[in-house]
């Protein structure tokens, strides 16, 4: 449980407090305009994006994402295969075998491109 607002929220504080979590385009000091109880179980625009009662909210400090239930099973399975491509490019990644600009400038002129004067020919 917690809230998603296209908008600005209040109580930061207050809210973490309660472990209630709160994701809001920025934080508002005063209380703003009461128009009504507004609707439930209506879809809603948020970022760009209609949100349809029911869908599936996951949201962290990294990002929201929103999923059709009927999409569910299918987004599983993508994060679990990202998982285990993650898992096995990490031990590369910790040696440095692809991110070190000697290894990348390597492979690059070993494929064609001249460097700083190098080529493969």
């Amino acid at each position: 449980m917690g809230a998603l607002i296209d908008g600005a929220a209040r109580d930061p504080e207050e809210a973490a407090s309660i472990e209630f979590p709160v994701f809001a385009r920025s934080q508002a000091t005063a209380t703003p305009p009461l128009e009504g109880p507004g609707e439930v179980n209506v879809p809603v625009a948020c970022g760009n994006v209609v949100i349809h009662p029911g869908d599936i909210i996951v949201a962290d400090a990294n990002g929201i994402v929103s999923i059709p239930p009927a999409s569910a099973e299918w987004v599983l399975q993508q994060v679990a295969d990202l998982k285990q491509r993650h898992a096995r490019i990490q031990p590369v990644l910790e040696r440095g075998e692809v991110t070190s600009i000697d290894t990348i400038t390597e492979t690059l002129v070993k494929q064609g491109f001249v460097i700083d004067g190098r080529s493969s020919v």
